[in-house]
């Protein structure tokens, strides 16, 4: 077993685990008596931000992995596993109200976003030597400032608003990971 298929399977036991929880809460998200919008987004957000980050893996390939590298890579889908178990309980039959959970957890989300974004800039910076001016650098950005508009928002509306610039951000990164091109 290459080293790479020793990172490929660690990392992919946490990444299922993360997609599982997710996937867990969709059933209850769309009851009409709880349903709000930017939880079912943010969701989707993460079951696509942990599909991207698990397939852009494939770049690593040829890196030659040592225990640093390991541990410092790690950290992407830990951090999203974080993301999915804060926005889904452990029973999300029991939510009441979604609206209500997400503004309970939404700076405990929007903070580990900021986290997320700069693990993913550190990473490809270190590891495939991604140049400042890489498309994939306006990913990293869209992210880091949805989390910071998320931490500064309080109001429904503003969460709705933000979840617009969440789309527009997922658009830009579907488009961005198309392109024939590498992390370098």
């Amino acid at each position: 077993m290459s080293h790479f298929e020793f990172v490929i399977i660690s990392f992919a036991l946490i990444y299922s685990h993360s997609a599982v929880r997710l996937y867990s809460a969709l059933p209850h998200l769309n009851r009409r008596s709880s349903r709000y919008p930017p939880m079912i987004f943010y969701i989707m957000f993460i079951l696509f931000g942990t599909a991207i980050t698990f397939w852009s893996l494939w770049s690593y390939r040829d890196v030659q992995w040592d225990f640093l590298a390991y541990i410092r890579h790690l950290a992407t889908p830990a951090c999203l596993f974080y993301l999915a178990v804060t926005l889904v309980p452990d029973n999300p039959a029991k939510v009441a109200s979604w609206e209500k959970h997400f503004f309970e957890i939404r700076t405990r989300f929007f903070g580990g976003l900021i986290v997320f974004a700069s693990i993913l800039s550190i990473n490809v910076t270190l590891t495939a030597a991604m140049p400042l001016y890489h498309p994939m650098r306006v990913v990293h950005l869209c992210v880091a400032l949805l989390g910071v508009a998320g931490l500064l928002a309080t109001s429904q509306g503003a969460h709705k608003k933000i979840m617009w610039f969440a789309i527009l951000s997922l658009l830009t990164a579907i488009v961005v990971n198309m392109a024939p091109s590498s992390l370098n």
